[in-house]
């Protein structure tokens, strides 16, 4: 697997194949970050909460499966489980809801916790049990800070 850090919260992974294979994009962010708004093709692309720097779509290309909620989904044999959370640590009340995704792709377990803005609670936990590399975002503001995500 090829895991690339695109930028904000964006990833791109591609299972053994490469280029020739599957391609997950996560979170895909608009020009206003003020980073290269990523431009290739997709097959599956996941938001995790439907605010503008987490959910332009439209800047990749190709007919992606898009996953943007809660939930089991199996697409090209990539298994994606959306988990409910929160985008703050006041169930929601400041900035709405966030979904945490976690991927299967080619045997490793890949967990994307979007904008997590909490502490993960016992069920969350356990539905993440087994993950082989976790992103987590962290800045302190809108996310969780250094101390909160360890």
């Amino acid at each position: 697997m090829i895991i690339t850090w695109q930028g904000h919260s964006c990833f791109k992974l591609q299972d053994k194949q490469g280029s020739d294979g599957i391609t997950v994009v996560t979170d895909p962010f608009n020009k206003e970050i003020g980073l290269k708004v990523p431009n290739f093709e997709a097959d599956i692309v996941t938001i995790s909460h439907n605010h503008d720097d987490h959910s332009n779509v439209n800047s990749l290309r190709g007919k992606a499966f898009i996953v943007d909620c809660p939930g089991e989904y199996d697409f090209k044999d990539v298994l994606i489980e959306g988990i409910d959370s929160f985008h703050d640590d006041k169930e929601g009340a400041e900035r709405g809801k966030n979904t945490i995704y976690r991927f299967e792709i080619d045997d490793i377990s890949v967990s994307h916790l979007g904008d997590l803005g909490h502490a993960l609670d016992s069920t969350q936990l356990e539905k993440l049990a087994g993950t082989d590399i976790l992103l987590i975002p962290v800045g302190g503001t809108y996310t969780l800070d250094a101390k909160k995500a360890v």
